[in-house]
């Protein structure tokens, strides 16, 4: 697993039940302020905290996405691996 820095930016489709009872979960956890959440499925997310990259909102719908505090992307279960890890790292975990 790549070093993750914290805070880790989590975007999630809420309109997938599935990603919504998962990011509920994480949001439950004692985190310090170490994730922040993104619904990219409301209307109103900022398209452009994508620009210069290779990723689009429709690729954040289909799979959940997380971008730490050096612009590392993690994707799938590598977000949610790193985002449970969050309430076990102070500014960064590594392997």
């Amino acid at each position: 697993m790549k070093s993750i820095w914290y805070p880790l930016t989590v975007f999630y489709n809420a309109s997938s039940a599935a990603c919504a009872n998962e990011v509920d979960a994480l949001k439950r956890l004692e985190h310090g302020g170490r994730l922040v959440f993104v619904d990219c499925s409301a209307p109103d997310f900022d398209e452009g905290v994508l620009a210069g990259i290779a990723i689009r909102r429709a690729d954040l719908l289909a799979r959940v996405h997380a971008r730490d505090a050096h612009g590392r992307w993690h994707t799938g279960i590598g977000a949610f691996e790193a985002a449970y890890r969050a309430p076990y790292c102070v500014a960064a975990c590594a392997e």
